[in-house]
């Protein structure tokens, strides 16, 4: 008897597990970066994507233990970067925050392999997702 064995269950986290996140939340930033620039052409400039990615990852580091969704810590991540860009709005960073979920939401596709794993394990384990 092998020690998986006794395993009934298998969860699985979403994004980086069973979905892209990277590279979806790399383009919902850029798309994020030109309504910024329709809007805001002084701000867009000083900003791109690495440096939002940056400076929402400080923010999530700052509150760690204070916010516990990371919606309002992506949210605070837009309110930072206008700042930073000298162009605090805390209503631009909201609807750039939306604009922001708008096309993660839509664009989240799983990996590859995802489906075809899933498969072989359906039937052999209860299968479930676990996600913040």
């Amino acid at each position: 008897m092998t020690r998986l064995a006794g395993i009934k269950a298998v969860t699985f986290d979403v994004d980086g597990t069973l979905c892209d996140f990277e590279t979806v939340m790399r383009h919902s930033l850029g798309k994020v970066l030109e309504e910024l620039k329709r809007l805001d052409p002084e701000a867009a400039g000083m900003l791109n994507v690495d440096k939002l990615v940056e400076i929402r990852d400080r923010v999530h580091d700052e509150l760690r233990g204070v916010v516990v969704s990371l919606n309002e810590i992506r949210s605070e991540g837009f309110k930072r970067a206008l700042s930073e860009a000298g162009r605090p709005s805390d209503s631009l960073a909201t609807h750039l925050c939306r604009l922001y979920f708008e096309h993660r939401d839509t664009g989240r596709r799983p990996f590859p392999d995802a489906r075809p794993s899933l498969q072989a394990l359906h039937g052999r384990y209860s299968l479930g997702v676990l996600s913040n």
